[in-house]
């Protein structure tokens, strides 16, 4: 019995006693041998000359240790345990299929047989299976067992389910001819519901079109008799392919048939174009090539990193991100979807610094992934990281200075600049695998971006780099809707400016950009720019405390301005410094 039709199909089974185990005739070892398989016994030799002479993969149990006469096809019971034949004890999952006895499993079915129902020198009596098993099933219990055999193979590709019953024939023939058995009358089929051939409409006009050709409607029909295929005639022609066939669903699948047997070769070039040369590119893509483009012009090489990572590296940069796992991951190395961009830059950084090369500037344009949320949404971000690490290249002009902080402001500068986005504001934040002095959350103007400053030196120890590594990486979804590629013209201005200069001293916790935001605040469209021109702290102020210089530049579009009204602005800002931040003030 079966117990999930759509895993098992089909299932067969008979029974050949009193078969004398031995070697199999030389004809057969021989053209085993030349398809790549090792001769055991006259037993697996037949079964393995009927799987690749008919395509159906068979299994033979040694009936006196199956323990029952009952055969059921059913998924496993988690953590269920069979050995295989190569003696490997195998905890399983309901993904693998199993042929039991009604109790016990005795084999993977499709996949490999089980040690205790083994074929050997001593068998006398066998149970002869041969059935049809889903192609995706076999695929998901092949990667659960972590091992690939003949029959998963083919069973994978797909075999044809209406040739078990022959198949079954022709092995218990050769059991009988070269094993000396007794093959009893009669097979038990278990087919719950018949795989019919498919059936797909076919335009020879349409497939000339597609292939650029003139063959005769006649010639087409004459082509796929050749291939076994069922032909009626009509406008469209009715093709029904054999069920071993399992590619054929399509009409483009019998264009393809036409053209294969045809020959390639004799399908002329094309000389003129009939449809659309134009592919509209999607905005996204437009202005994620428009970052990559600025990025390379500001001397970063770019990286390819891939979507995968190892969770515990990724638990120890951030223990708080949640981990999108693989269930099936391609190693024990790469088992999360990654949730960072950081993870994979950093193993790039380690794997340049390995080898001498230690002045990087370098990004990425990638994707973080998240499990579902509540709403049962999957999360994928488009994200950007760059970074900076060991120094600038020296010239005969310049020296060469390790990379900063400032490198990367001034990146997020030119990425604002360009895509016409509000100021950057940075906001002190501790992040994990930040260092603490140094680590910004930064938006672009209200648009929440992400990260900024220097990673931690423990963390870098982890992925045995020695140098100090600055990264900024932020989510670019919001910055592409945000983002204009129309540009404002603003006339050149023609009235002079008019400058001052601020010395500040002020308390070493305060943070200078709130500063510089209250007096564009107060200043509003009377100040072109304010700026920092100095900073300092050292032995000549007292401890605690910070100078900064600060620049602020007057000017109208209307008019020249007279020095009383920028000297009365100029009092209105020193006194807000003086009352808001307690600042100690040297008018320039």
């Amino acid at each position: 019995s079966i117990e999930d039709p759509k895993a098992c199909a089909r299932f067969t089974g008979r029974i050949i006693r009193n078969v004398k185990t031995g070697q199999s005739p030389w004809w057969m070892q021989k053209r085993l041998l030349a398809c790549g398989m090792r001769p055991i016994s006259n037993v697996v030799d037949v079964s393995n000359y009927v799987m690749l002479e008919c395509g159906n993969p068979v299994h033979a149990f040694d009936l006196d240790k199956f323990g029952s006469k009952e055969v059921l096809v059913r998924r496993a019971v988690k953590d269920e345990k069979l050995i295989t034949l190569d003696g490997k004890e195998h905890k399983m999952t309901p993904e693998v299929l199993l042929v039991t006895n009604g109790k016990v499993a005795k084999a993977a079915a499709g996949v490999m047989g089980g040690e205790d129902a083994e074929v050997t020198d001593s068998t006398k009596n066998i149970f002869l299976e041969v059935a049809y098993f889903d192609q995706l099933v076999i695929r998901k219990s092949r990667r659960e067992l972590g091992f690939i055999s003949e029959a998963s193979q083919r069973f994978e590709k797909g075999v044809d389910p209406n040739n078990i019953e022959q198949a079954s024939a022709r092995v218990a023939y050769l059991f009988a001819e070269l094993c000396g058995g007794e093959v009893l009358e009669g097979i038990v089929d278990c087919y719950p519901a018949k795989i019919e051939p498919n059936r797909v409409s076919f335009r020879p006009e349409r497939c000339n079109k597609i292939l650029g050709t003139n063959i005769s409607t006649e010639w087409m029909k004459q082509i796929f008799e050749g291939l076994e295929f069922t032909v009626v005639d009509g406008n469209p022609m009715q093709i029904t392919a054999p069920t071993f066939r399992h590619d054929i669903s399509e009409e483009i699948d019998l264009v393809e048939e036409v053209a294969r047997i045809q020959g390639y070769d004799s399908i002329g070039n094309s000389i003129e174009n009939i449809g659309p040369l134009f592919t509209p590119i999607h905005e996204e893509d437009r202005l994620e090539d428009s970052l990559r483009s600025l990025m390379v012009s500001l001397g970063f090489d770019e990286m390819l990193g891939h979507g995968l990572a190892n969770s515990k590296e990724s638990a120890s940069l951030n223990a708080d991100l949640p981990q999108l796992r693989i269930v099936n991951p391609v190693s024990e190395e790469l088992d999360i979807m990654r949730n960072s961009l950081l993870v994979t830059a950093l193993e790039v950084v380690r794997h340049n610094i390995s080898h001498r090369n230690i002045d990087l500037n370098m990004f990425e344009i990638g994707r973080a992934y998240f499990p579902p949320d509540k709403a049962d949404n999957w999360v994928e971000q488009d994200r950007l990281l760059f970074l900076y690490t060991g120094s600038t290249t020296a010239s005969w002009r310049d020296k060469p200075r390790q990379f900063d902080f400032h490198d990367l402001s001034g990146i997020l500068d030119a990425i604002r600049s360009r895509f016409n986005l509000s100021d950057v504001v940075y906001d002190k934040t501790d992040t994990s695998y930040m260092h603490k002095g140094e680590s910004f959350a930064f938006k672009f103007g209200e648009i929440e971006a992400g990260i900024v400053g220097r990673v931690d030196s423990k963390i870098l120890k982890k992925f045995e780099i020695k140098q100090p590594v600055y990264i900024a990486e932020f989510q670019i979804t919001d910055l592409i809707k945000n983002s204009s590629a129309t540009k404002q013209f603003s006339p050149l201005p023609v009235y002079p400016a008019a400058p001052r200069d601020l010395a500040i001293m002020l308390d070493e916790k305060i943070r200078v950009g709130d500063l510089v935001g209250k007096i564009k605040d107060l200043s509003g469209k009377l100040a072109e720019s304010v700026s920092v021109f100095d900073f300092y702290q050292g032995k000549q102020i007292a401890s605690g405390k910070k100078s900064v210089g600060i620049t602020i530049t007057y000017r109208s579009k209307e008019g020249s301005l007279e020095s009383g009204k920028v000297d009365k602005m100029q009092k209105r800002i020193i006194e807000m410094l003086q009352k808001e931040f307690n600042a100690d003030i040297r008018d320039k």
